[in-house]
Formats: structure tokens, sequence, C-alpha cells
């Protein structure tokens, strides 16, 4: 189940520059809109596509209903000796998440651990492009953020707590890029349903609900219900009902049937990062060594011996191929993107074409 594989490759920092003018056109403010770009761009150099370049319409409408504040001044309202909480004032989360990550790296550093939240906040992309700022510096930790309700529990008709994606990553070293798990909650990601629908296709029982709360095969009918099952059951009902208590509830930010990612002036949702160095329980030496083993091992029992092993090392290749090559996006989506031609403002010009 897809669509056509053929894609456009843009250079990564024009792509870049042309969705911060627009989103700034939408309304946002410059700083903003430089992380908002800054966010989708590293989504979609890393072969996460669904947090990538295509989430610029959907922010553009946000910001021009009022739905997210487009000039929010961002703060830091609590201060511990290895904790903060930053308020995003309503704007979306990627400025206030990476000013609070690349901080709690810094207290990592000398402290060994390091805690911090963001209140009242919006989508902020891909969980890992903040989990990689933070093997960047050394660092191991966990990224983690409340969404908007649309994971039904359970004997549930209706969704209380959002796909919570988690993400946990380790430092690589200097040989080894990022290692990096970065999951949602639901048994498929939703926009495998929203192609199926797209194609008429039906999906899998047990994949969503549909609008009279029950199982469905038909996608759009789980299309318009929005109801995810989760991933491993009641397992990952629990796992994300416990993110909706640490993201949301925790940070004092909206959260269960109040949640909502892309509305609420004052915020919608919340964040949650903890950043640790691995040195406060084992050497750097002893640790890389470690990791090194373990690769070994996995691979020792795969068939293929260029199959990837640690969580991860997918997403690097692609970003490495993207900084070399150009950010790919499939031709299905900058079609999509027409809608955000603004007169004088020429969306980037591929600089090649792959079927």
């Amino acid at each position: 189940m897809g669509e056509t594989k053929d894609e456009i490759r843009l250079d990564w920092k024009e792509c870049e520059r042309w969705a911060s003018t627009v989103l700034v056109r939408a309304g946002s403010s410059a700083d903003q809109a430089d992380a908002v770009a800054w966010g989708v761009a590293e989504g979609q150099a890393a072969g996460i596509a669904t947090h990538g370049i295509v989430r610029l319409p959907q922010y553009c409408e946000s910001l021009q209903a009022g739905a997210v504040n487009p000039n929010p001044e961002i703060s830091v309202t609590g201060r511990g000796t290895s904790a903060l909480l930053y308020d995003a004032d309503g704007g979306y989360g990627y400025a206030p998440m990476r000013e609070l990550v690349d901080e709690l790296c810094d207290l990592a550093k000398t402290r060994g651990i390091a805690i911090g939240g963001v209140k009242d906040s919006h989508h902020f992309g891909a969980a890992w492009i903040y989990a990689r700022r933070v093997a960047s510096a050394g660092m191991a930790g966990i990224i983690t953020t409340n969404a908007s309700a649309n994971l039904v529990g359970p004997g549930a008709v209706r969704a209380i707590v959002g796909n919570n994606p988690i993400a946990f990553v380790a430092p690589g070293g200097p040989q080894r890029p990022a290692i990096c798990a970065d999951v949602a909650l639901s048994q498929v990601a939703f926009g495998r349903i929203r192609i199926a629908a797209r194609l008429g296709q039906p999906i899998p029982l047990g994949w969503a609900r549909g609008v009279d709360g029950q199982p469905t095969t038909d996608a759009a009918d789980a299309v318009a219900a929005q109801l995810l099952e989760p991933m491993g059951g009641h397992k990952g009902f629990a796992l994300a009902t416990m993110i909706e208590i640490l993201a949301g509830i925790m940070t004092g930010s909206p959260f269960g049937a109040s949640s909502n990612a892309h509305a609420g002036r004052d915020g919608g949702v919340g964040h949650l990062a903890i950043v640790f160095d691995p040195a406060i329980f084992i050497s750097r030496q002893a640790f890389e060594d470690s990791i090194d083993r373990l690769d070994d091992e996995l691979r020792a029992a795969m068939t293929d011996s260029n199959a990837i092993t640690l969580p991860g090392q997918r997403e690097e290749r692609a970003r490495q191929q993207a900084l070399e090559c150009g950010l790919p996006i499939a031709t299905s989506v900058w079609e999509r993107l027409e809608k955000l031609e603004i007169p004088g403002l020429p969306r980037p010009q591929p600089i090649s074409m792959v079927a």
C-alpha cells in the first residue's frame, strides 16, 4: 500500500528559507518561522516525511485562523538546580523545545542529569529532531509530548489520550551516529490510513475504529473518525496515558480531551525532556565499546550483513544523503504544496528528480 515513489530533490537551505518565508507570510514572527522551518527540514531530511514539509499547509491554516499564537513570548517560568519549565505562550513547540533541550544538555554536562518541560505549546514536529541534538551533545535522554486525543482505549468508543510519541536516544560515539528509537503508540501511522482512503483501499482490522466507535476496515470511515488503535493493545494505551500525565498534566498544559496540537490560542499540549550523561554510570570508552559489541551481536543474528541494526541508523543515512543530494520530497506532496504559491515567492526549483 502506498503512493508513487517518484520524488524531487531540493536544496536543503533554500527549501528551509522558503518554508520560513511562507510561514511569515501566514502571520508568524520571523524567529518562530525560522524554528519551524528548521524542524520540518530536519524531519524531511531524516525520512520522517509525515513531520516534514507536508505540514506547512496545516501550520499556515492554523496561523491564519488565529488558532496558534503567531508571536509568542517564550519564557522560563520554573527553574531548579537540574530542572526547567518553559512557557511556549501558545506558539508552536519547535523554538521552545529546541532551546530547552540545548539548555538541558548543558546542565547535564555539569550535574549528570536534567529534566525539563514546555507548557502550553503546540505541535513540535518529530521527537527525533530533538533527540538527535541530545546525542550530538554526547548525552542520552528521553523526549516526549502529549498530542490531540485520537488513541482509543480497550473497550472505549471515543478518544481521551493522544497518539503520544516517545523517543529514546543515546550517543553513538565518534564513529557512530545517534542511536534513537522514536515511536508513536498507535498500531499504525495515521498517514497510512489517509493514503488508503485516498486510493480507495481497505485497511486491516485492528488499525482503527469507525465513526460508530467500532473496529473498521473502511479507510474513509477511519479518517472521518480519527480513532487509532493502540500498539500492543492495553500496553500501548498505558504508555500513552503515562505520557499524557507526564508531558500534559505535569507541565500544567491541556490534557486528555482538551489537548490539541494545532489549536488553542493559549496552548494545547505540553512536552517533556530528560537528559543525562552516560558517564555518571560508565566510562565513555566502555560505553562505546559496549555499543560496538551489541551492534556486532545484532548483525551476527541477521541473515543480511548490511541490515540496519541499531535504531536511528535509517534516519541518519537518510539525513546524510540529504546533505549530499538535497531534501527528498515526493512529487505528490510537492504538487499538494501548490496552494502555498505566493506572488513574488516562487517555490524552490528541484535540483534533481528520482523515479
